[in-house]
């Protein structure tokens, strides 16, 4: 399986997209891309994914190639490798007093099986470092008390196919 994810930091303002049945049970997700997040005094919203979930394959290269702007480098991140051939793209956002605020995204294929995944193994981690490849990050569940100070609630029982008992703080 193909999965083509985007890593955003920030994105370019623009208009509210319609959510997949999927997310919309997810209020961070519908949160970041509908509200955004408030940034150096302005609101920056996160875009839709590039793909979405039951698309075809041609639609999915379609977008790809949109990204990558040409078949080529488009072939090129397709092209199976430890090290993902990526895009990597870098903008002005709107900010109030001054403040210098940049969107980057960085795109990339990875070549996998998204089933093998567990993600309650990030939780059980619990703050201890784990490393792939050449990257390390570490995961901890957030305590109940600070989700109720940041007023947000878990959502049970499930989102999709993954259990949702849990919020997940990751650095990296």
């Amino acid at each position: 399986m193909i999965a083509l994810c985007a890593g955003l930091l920030a994105s370019a303002l623009g208009a509210a997209p319609d959510l997949e049945p999927e997310h919309t049970g997810n209020p961070i997700y519908k949160a970041l891309v509908t509200e955004g997040l408030e940034l150096a005094g302005a609101t920056v919203p996160f875009p839709p994914p590039l793909l979405r979930d039951g698309q075809a394959p041609e639609a999915q290269y379609a977008a790809l190639r949109s990204v990558a702007k040409s078949k080529g480098k488009a072939d090129e991140m397709l092209r199976n490798a430890v090290t993902a051939p990526s895009v990597l793209k870098i903008r002005d956002l709107p900010a109030r007093d001054g403040v210098v605020l940049r969107g980057t995204d960085v795109l990339f294929v990875i070549h996998g099986d998204l089933d093998v995944l567990d993600p309650t193994g990030a939780v059980l981690s619990s703050g201890e470092l784990v490393e792939a490849e050449k990257i390390a990050f570490e995961a901890k569940p957030i305590p109940r008390d600070d989700l109720e100070r940041r007023e947000l609630a878990l959502i049970k029982p499930s989102f999709g196919r993954f259990p949702v008992e849990w919020y997940l703080h990751a650095t990296g």
